[in-house]
């Protein structure tokens, strides 16, 4: 009897060492698993309504004027970015899209611009695979489709991967999308659910120790990968976080180890490079020679320090940058000092950027799920799902940034999509196992959430027209300037067209969408906003000349980086004289560059100052930024609005009646096929129309914003500005290029 009794024990301890490895995979219900075959339909139809929807408004693209030399024009700026460094004109020839783009032309011959336009629609509908992926994992495949809609397509992202929109967005969301799903597979059969008596499936693991290990290797090798494309891991850490957090939690007896351990791999490997995909090979090695490891702590303890101690550099540098990221895309701060803790008040740039802009909650709940029923009724599937499952919370902080856009900027309402679209999804699915409904039955609701899903999305989507980022002429001013200029030349154009500058030009520009911190913002604007020729001659060569000087002296001392750039090479410190001034004497010296001409070497590279009608619609911004104080960090920016709508003009009077108001001037221009037409009217305290025929606009502006060189230079003849610059490429009134005088 003692034999007996003592044999039972022994077989129970047997067992519970047993769970560290395998756990008997027979279901108490059997849920049928869905087939290969149901998976790749479901996946394939996801996808092509993810690339249906984003390239719905092609035949409007086959318009002339949205293309030149047989290339379509991009839709946003950034796009010219990986056209320019595929080409190897930037420095960016060396970032993954730039050769992923030249891998393609290699492969296609297509033109770089014609692969950068379909990029966005073939690539970012690639996020349905992981959540397809989700679906039939937890065999509710049918659940696949109306999630990945949503997912894939929820406005917020949408709108930032239609045709011609290129940018890291084509991916940034498959790696996060890919990372949330891999950990939510790999610990589920690890951790408890809450279950229904009447539905009550076992989800232990169905196969080996290893293949949880490999999972998180595999999980692993996916963030290395989104650590290659985007560079940023800031994501991939509060998932990581989350499922250690929930992992812990919820783990199944005796599983705390194990959780750790796989988690600990995928850390390593995602997280400390190279050094980590080596240390988390070596564990798998480890635990292979000896599985009975994972049952002793101490061991699991050492495994998990080694972890910790090659990613801590990562984690350190990830952690301390997040405040700092937070009160930039807050908006909390107007200024920014410069390099060495100088004091100099310097501009920022989020809030004149579009995808930066703060968004209110009823555009926050239409860019994540399409309208505030839908974002509802996805919260409310998504709160089930969670009970129910509860690990589906490692997705919440993709849902808590898509929530933060009305703080942080709308380009992170596209994150929303995914947790939504599961949790309206998966949690009606789940609600509709729980009460063991027929499959048909299923596939009936999600074919209802699909429809719900896609009319909010579709009332949009027939709605939109091609949107170029730059008109036709102003991409063919910078391909005559590419002509024009020699190869070392640098172009001052707006920030925003400066990565097309670099691609149509094939020149350096003087701020992209990189360069356009306040060392670089301060004096560009200062150039287009200035009412003195002279000054914004003297402000080029003497931002080109410090440039030149401290480039030759990290040259000679081997610290400045190695490029392979087609353009020319400057520093990127244009503001270090005037910051070693102190702001008093740098904005003394600045305001002195209007009143005498300086002497100026000979060896300054040619400078170029390119002004472009589409300025105005930027023109408050730049004048803000133009008419900055060194000092005290504030401005009086010239005042410009666009008049709408129908309006009459006494010519008498010089009074201009909108729908709205009766506006005064004392002088109006107008554009064209002559040329312009100067009128002044008996109104000293008024304002200044400037109105173009040809494109049917009218604007309005104050005498700082109308004297500025960014309106005058481009409709006065040329001529009155041949003391200071030489034009070289006219296209009156939408562009004009000038070469600065020595």
């Amino acid at each position: 009897m003692g034999s007996k009794k003592k044999q039972r024990k022994q077989q129970k301890v047997q067992e519970q060492t047993n769970t560290e490895n395998q756990v008997d995979s027979q279901p108490a219900i059997d849920f049928k698993r869905p087939s290969y075959k149901e998976f790749l339909i479901v996946l394939l139809i996801a996808y092509l309504i993810g690339v249906g929807l984003r390239v719905f408004e092609l035949p409007s693209w086959d318009a002339e004027q949205f293309q030149i030399n047989g290339e379509y024009i991009m839709a946003t700026h950034d796009a010219y970015t990986w056209l320019a460094g595929a080409e190897g004109i930037n420095r960016y020839t060396d970032r993954p899209l730039s050769k992923m783009i030249g891998l393609f032309q290699g492969i296609t011959d297509w033109k770089v611009a014609n692969i950068g336009f379909w990029l966005p629609a073939l690539f970012a509908p690639l996020v349905v695979l992981p959540i397809v992926f989700l679906a039939f994992r937890l065999k509710q495949t049918e659940a696949g489709i109306a999630a990945s809609i949503l997912g894939a397509s929820s406005l917020g992202f949408l709108l930032r991967t239609r045709l011609g929109f290129l940018d890291t967005d084509i991916l940034t969301l498959f790696f996060p999308a890919a990372i949330a799903v891999g950990l939510v597979a790999l610990l589920q059969p690890l951790c408890r659910t809450i279950k229904k008596q009447e539905t009550q499936e076992k989800e232990d693991p169905d196969a080996s120790l290893f293949y949880f290990l490999a999972a998180g290797f595999g999980i692993g090798l996916i963030t290395m990968g989104y650590d290659w494309f985007y560079g940023k891991l800031h994501i991939a850490l509060a998932l990581g976080g989350m499922a250690i957090v929930l992992g812990l939690i919820l783990a199944k007896p005796n599983y705390r180890r194990f959780i750790l351990t796989c988690l600990g791999i995928f850390f390593a490997v995602g997280f400390g490079g190279w050094i980590g995909f080596l240390v988390g090979a070596l564990i798998i090695a480890f635990i292979a020679w000896k599985p009975q490891n994972l049952q002793d702590w101490r061991v699991v303890g050492v495994v998990l320090l080694l972890v910790l101690a090659t990613i801590s550099n990562e984690l350190f540098n990830l952690t301390s940058g997040i405040f700092e990221k937070v009160i930039d895309y807050a908006k909390l701060s107007t200024s920014e000092v410069t390099e060495g803790g100088a004091s100099l008040e310097l501009p920022t740039i989020q809030q004149s950027v579009r995808e930066a802009q703060n968004v209110n909650w009823g555009m926050m709940a239409s860019r994540i799920a399409g309208n505030w029923w839908i974002f509802i009724l996805s919260a409310i599937g998504y709160i089930y799902l969670c009970v129910r499952r509860p690990l589906f919370l490692i997705m919440l902080p993709l849902l808590g940034l898509a929530i933060a856009s009305v703080k942080l900027g709308n380009r992170f309402s596209m994150f929303g999509g995914i947790p939504l679209g599961i949790g309206l999804a998966f949690g009606a699915g789940q609600l509709m196992l729980d009460m063991r409904w027929s499959k048909k039955l299923r596939y009936g609701v999600q074919i209802i959430l699909c429809l719900l899903i896609l009319w909010p999305l579709m009332n949009t989507v027939t709605k939109l027209q091609p949107s170029p980022i730059l008109p036709k002429t102003y991409a063919k001013t910078y391909i005559e300037l590419k002509d024009a200029s020699s190869p070392g030349a640098q172009l001052w154009q707006w920030w925003d067209y400066g990565y097309a500058a670099q691609y149509y030009a094939h020149r350096r520009s003087f701020g992209d969408g990189a360069n356009h911190g306040g060392k670089f913002l301060y004096p560009l604007a200062k150039v287009h906003a200035t009412d003195s020729p002279l000054l914004a001659n003297q402000m080029v060569k003497h931002v080109a000349s410090v440039q030149m000087k401290d480039y030759e002296k990290m040259m000679n001392n081997g610290s400045y980086p190695h490029t392979e750039a087609k353009a020319a090479i400057y520093s990127d410190k244009p503001l270090k004289a005037l910051r070693d001034m102190g702001p008093e004497k740098a904005q003394d010296f600045v305001e002195s560059l209007s009143e005498k001409k300086r002497d100026w070497s000979e060896d300054i590279p040619e400078q170029y100052l390119v002004f472009s009608w589409e300025n105005l619609r930027l023109a408050y911004w730049i004048s803000f930024y133009g008419n900055w104080d060194l000092v005290n960090g504030k401005t009086v920016p010239g005042k410009i609005q666009r008049v709408r709508g129908k309006v009459s003009f006494n010519s008498k009077k010089g009074l201009l009646k909108s729908q709205k108001q009766t506006i005064p001037l004392q002088a109006m221009d107008i554009i064209g096929e002559k040329g312009t037409q100067h009128k002044t009217f008996e109104n000293p305290q008024g304002y200044n129309a400037l109105m173009n025929r040809f494109s049917r606009e009218l604007y309005v502006m104050d005498d700082k914003m109308y004297n500025s060189m960014m309106v005058q230079m481009l409709i006065r003849e040329p001529g009155e500005y041949n003391d200071n610059f030489n034009l070289v490429v006219d296209n009156y009134p939408w562009a004009r290029a000038y070469k600065i005088k020595n």
